[in-house]
């Protein structure tokens, strides 16, 4: 992070902890990926360091950025260099709960988890493919 190592005391991180992606596609409102996922992840990770995010959670609908998640991995390592940190990417999804008059979960996993075991709970979860 950008923080000195002799800092003492408490550090405010800027987080955005309910991002969708172009994989989306549905519940996305920015540019589309077209036919190139590793320059719209490189142009959606370039955003997030102008923004100055320094922790993100991709929470598409029903993991739909399984496939697009180590695009976003990779730029964040390509970019780290350039913008002086390197931003903390959770994996997740929102699903919708049959709840009364129903609501959105958000399910948010450690950064290095595997997304074939995060695709595996959504399954437990009851969410029909695709």
């Amino acid at each position: 992070m950008r923080t000195s190592p002799d800092f003492q005391g408490m550090r405010w991180l800027k987080c955005d902890l309910h991002m969708h992606t172009p994989a989306d596609a549905r519940h996305w409102r920015g540019i589309p990926i077209g036919g190139n996922p590793d320059q719209a992840a490189e142009r959606y990770v370039r955003r997030c360091y102008e923004c100055g995010l320094e922790i993100i959670a991709v929470t598409d609908h029903n993991f739909a950025s399984k496939s697009f998640l180590p695009a976003l991995q990779k730029s964040i390592e390509r970019l780290s260099a350039e913008f002086g940190y390197e931003i903390i990417l959770f994996p997740g999804f929102e699903i919708n709960a049959d709840v009364g008059r129903g609501m959105h979960v958000l399910a948010l996993f450690e950064p290095n988890t595997n997304l074939e075991e995060i695709d595996h709970i959504l399954t437990i979860c009851g969410v029909p493919m695709p």
